[in-house]
């Protein structure tokens, strides 16, 4: 029996020994079949290669090859090989039919019960070690390729033509996508040879779109996405999530060398989580404090306490060294790579420093490599709940307090003095916009607050002092006119929100610009650029220090010189980088 391609989309293709009733779906390497197996008369889903990637050779080689080996292995979260092969121009592989819907179809509906999320990541690390032991790597793990049979149980699908696929290939299959940008690991993302901890970091994206029901990376296009899986920090859990962090920390690390180093260490790790979902939990999470009502503000909106992450006493790999973030520098070096080889430099510029990824406390005692990794790890939560907006509330997860921790392990730790700084000018930003517009009482009443968060500065002490004088006594020289007042609002509101340079026309620097034209010697203007300046020499001294990142130097003093053109220091410097 021969076997033919359809010339058309409503034509259906014929396979050796099996009648084909209907499409099921189309993905970006095969046409999925509902079929019957004719000596078995059993239901299947067969699946034919498209055209595009039949005509490769080599390709379809490789997908018999390891499409055999695939029929071979047996387990109950594996979706069943039964037959693979071809015929003229048709390459197909034959699997049981399951017609109980994919866990994407469930996620579309909503998150689902954390017990729930939990089971189902314990039965699918199963399947992937086992996939493992066998030498596979999925490489495509996501919420389509899940299964589900009528018991309900979990099933993984496509580990066959995923396995098939490396990046020889890859490069040499034009329209073949390997993988799926929104669950790539960040070595796959990076285009590296992958081992089984890479399906691990894709089971830890579906595990967090599970419980959330959305995505935990977004961007404009495949490569942002990519990208934010090398570059952002870990995403953080709120309220009565919070208690699976541990599991999102030890899947989602951006360095394989952090995460669970084999689906069996998971599966251990789940053993404590487990009776949490029964009911039996070891402790009850604090409620979070509301903070004051004049203090729910836009710059400093409060968001509820993550609940804590209980992680000492843990069996597995969750805790301890094997969760230590990767090095911010050694992370620096990597997305340099890849946005010089992808996207020539530019995305670096718009998205600024990557934070490392979120660290959990231990209470083993430390030594020194012990305190760098904590301090990474407090720099990159800061980080991610400043752009939350925890500012200074909750308390115990606020950007302020971990920036402030940061400081106890190193005094003169300049991305701590810099997020602490650029904190306090979001509270002035927000006291400011309150005192233009005539809010006096509402403005001292904020003011006194913010001093609590900064006793020692003077700038809240002097706001303080100027709100309660009678207005006939203010002094003129430390009042601005409205106009002035407003550009220095929006100016702290950027740098705050982390727009010192972009987007154009209402970055920090723009309204700080606007202001230094109205008045060259404006001294709030002056101040905040300044604070501007240190961000990126800040960035510069750390680049500076990782080998072949002179490429990412020069990016930083491009912007550094934006804020201040004239610095001579960076002028000479970026002459010598530009010359090597």
């Amino acid at each position: 029996m021969s076997a033919t391609l359809a010339g058309s989309m409503s034509q259906l293709p014929t396979v050796p020994g099996y009648r084909i009733s209907k499409t099921l779906g189309v993905g970006g390497m095969a046409t999925v079949y509902l079929a019957t197996q004719v000596s078995l008369e059993r239901e299947v889903a067969i699946k034919v290669l498209l055209p595009q990637l039949a005509n490769n050779e080599d390709f379809c080689q490789r997908f018999l090859k390891e499409g055999r080996i695939a029929a071979s292995l047996q387990h109950s979260h594996l979706l069943t090989v039964y037959d693979i092969g071809s015929m003229g121009d048709v390459y197909y592989m034959a699997t049981e039919y399951l017609p109980d819907g994919s866990l994407k179809e469930r996620i579309d509906k909503g998150p689902l019960k954390p017990e729930l999320a939990v089971k189902l990541l314990g039965q699918l690390a199963e399947g992937l070690g086992f996939l493992h032991s066998r030498g596979f790597v999925h490489r495509d793990v996501k919420p389509a390729n899940i299964l589900f049979r009528r018991n309900g149980s979990a099933v993984l699908a496509d580990f066959g033509i995923a396995k098939a696929v490396n990046s020889v290939t890859m490069a040499t299959v034009a329209g073949a996508a390997i993988g799926t940008p929104h669950y790539m690991s960040p070595e796959q993302a990076r285009g590296e040879k992958l081992d089984g901890r890479s399906d691990l970091y894709s089971l830890g994206v579906v595990f967090y779109e599970m419980l959330t029901g959305v995505r935990p990376y977004t961007g404009k296009d495949a490569l942002g996405v990519a990208l934010m899986h090398v570059t952002d920090p870990i995403p953080v859990f709120h309220d009565r999530l919070g208690f699976y962090q541990p599991l999102i920390d030890g899947l989602m690390a951006k360095n394989a060398a952090k995460r669970f180093q084999t689906a069996d260490e998971l599966i251990e790790g789940l053993e404590d989580f487990l009776p949490i979902t029964q009911g039996q939990s070891r402790t009850t999470a604090p409620q979070p404090v509301a903070p004051p009502e004049d203090f729910s503000t836009k710059a400093i909106a409060p968001m509820r306490a993550p609940a804590p992450r209980a992680t000492d006493h843990r069996k597995s790999r969750v805790t301890g060294d094997q969760r230590k973030p990767i090095s911010g520098l050694a992370l620096g070096a990597m997305v340099a790579a890849l946005l010089l080889i992808v996207a020539g430099g530019i995305w670096w510029t718009q998205r600024g420093a990557a934070p490392s990824d979120v660290l959990t406390p231990v209470t083993t005692p430390v030594v020194d490599a012990t305190v760098v990794a904590r301090i990474e790890g407090l720099l990159a939560s800061a980080s991610r709940l400043a752009s939350l907006g925890n500012l200074t509330t909750p308390p115990s997860a606020n950007a302020l307090e971990l920036y402030r921790q940061v400081l106890t392990l190193d005094t003169q730790n300049q991305a701590a003095l810099s997020g602490i700084e650029r904190i306090a000018q979001g509270l002035l930003a927000e006291l400011n916009q309150r005192s233009v517009a005539g809010q006096r009482e509402s403005a001292l009443r904020f003011a006194e607050q913010a001093r609590g968060f900064f006793p020692n500065d003077a700038r809240f002490q002097d706001q303080i002092d100027l709100l309660k004088a009678p207005v006939a006594a203010l002094p003129p020289t430390k009042q601005l006119d409205p106009k002035m007042a407003e550009l220095l609002t929006r100016a702290q509101q950027s740098f705050s929100a982390g727009e010192v340079i972009d987007p154009p026309g209402r970055s920090a620097l723009d309204y700080v610009k606007s202001m230094l034209r109205i008045d060259p010697m404006q001294g709030d203007a002056l101040a905040l650029r300044s604070a501007m300046l240190d961000v990126y020499l800040e960035r510069i001294r750390e680049y500076e220090t990782i080998p072949n990142m002179d490429a990412v130097v020069l990016i930083q003093i491009d912007a550094a010189l934006k804020i201040d053109p004239d610095n001579a220091e960076l002028k000479a410097k970026r002459k010598r980088l530009s010359g090597r």
